[in-house]
């Protein structure tokens, strides 16, 4: 799944208006697992590779792959909310929540992203999947549906993933009155143009 499409999920399901802290942790956890995957672009950019070595050699190298399998770790992401749990304090009868439990709750909102993230990457890859159980375990799931491989049924998923964001996007719109916000969602729907035509470019 592209990395827009996560993060308008997460922005739907976990972001609400006036909420600013609440939702910047959405859609910081909607983006987060694929940081080392723009981190690999920009590097091989900045070093002048070719597309091809990025996505074909250096995508698969030890290195890269452990930084991709670690943001991607469901273990990883669990840990923390479990930990928060087992850590959270009920607010006093008649008082208010204590800072530290005020403070935590973005966090979990993260964490919750970042796994709504891993659950839709889980059943749209194929080589390119990641160990979902890191480092518990290093096995990867290889669907037969691929979010961007035509051979794969990506040009079926394509056009659904395209309707769904212009639909997430206009909820997202209708919900959120802020000028930011629309901007940001403008940007969002922009990427998906944006990302095409790059790769075609590149391709030629």
């Amino acid at each position: 799944m592209n990395t827009p499409t996560h993060v308008l999920i997460a922005a739907l399901v976990f972001a609400r208006p006036g909420a600013r802290l609440r939702s910047c942790a959405a859609v910081l956890g909607g983006v987060f697992p694929d940081l080392p995957i723009f981190a690999l672009w920009l590097w091989a950019k900045l070093a002048g590779l070719d597309e091809s070595m990025v996505w074909r050699e250096l995508y698969f190298s030890p290195g890269w792959r452990d930084a991709m399998d670690a943001s991607h770790s469901v273990p990883l992401y669990a840990a923390i909310v479990l930990l928060l749990c087992a850590t959270a304090r009920p607010a006093p009868a008649g008082g208010t929540a204590p800072g530290a439990r005020w403070a935590l709750r973005p966090l979990a909102v993260f964490c919750w992203s970042a796994l709504l993230h891993i659950a839709g990457d889980f059943p749209l890859h194929i080589d390119d999947a990641h160990a979902h159980f890191w480092p518990l375990s290093d096995w990867r799931f290889r669907s037969p549906v691929s979010y961007w491989d035509a051979r794969h049924y990506g040009h079926v998923w394509a056009p659904f993933e395209a309707a769904l964001a212009v639909a997430m996007i206009v909820a997202l719109w209708r919900r959120h009155g802020s000028r930011w916000v629309r901007a940001v969602l403008v940007l969002g729907a922009l990427s998906y143009l944006v990302v095409p035509v790059y790769f075609a470019w590149m391709a030629h």
